[in-house]
């Protein structure tokens, strides 16, 4: 094979439809401008979601209908009398922290060991 020197240029192409018409209006783009064009290749895609908000609200509903046994709401409500617990003062020290992050730890514990 003879010796060759490539140079690498970055395209951006954009389009409603797919990735496949993005990526060849880059290179008819290009084309207008560059000679003798002979490899493209796709590094990255990216996508625009139109209702952001809508998509992150479904999944985070979804998320929540699984909290259906016992064990999920009880440990919520046991944090957030930890937490009032420790806030009640407005004041707080190194082990009110050191005694915060050993309830976080049981609790992970707790939820990695619970049954499927």
């Amino acid at each position: 094979m003879p010796e060759s020197v490539y140079k690498i240029i970055e395209l951006v192409g954009t389009s409603t439809d797919s990735w496949e018409k993005a990526a060849a209006a880059a290179v008819t783009k290009a084309s207008k401008t560059l000679r003798d064009l002979r490899i493209a290749e796709v590094s990255e895609l990216d996508i625009q979601l139109e209702n952001a908000a809508e998509y992150y609200g479904r999944e985070l509903e979804y998320k929540l209908k699984k909290l259906t046994g016992l064990f999920e709401p009880a440990v919520i409500i046991f944090m957030g009398v930890i937490v009032g617990f420790v806030a009640v003062d407005g004041e707080s020290h190194w082990m009110e922290g050191v005694m915060l992050v050993g309830v976080y730890l049981m609790l992970a514990m707790a939820f990695f060991f619970l049954p499927a």
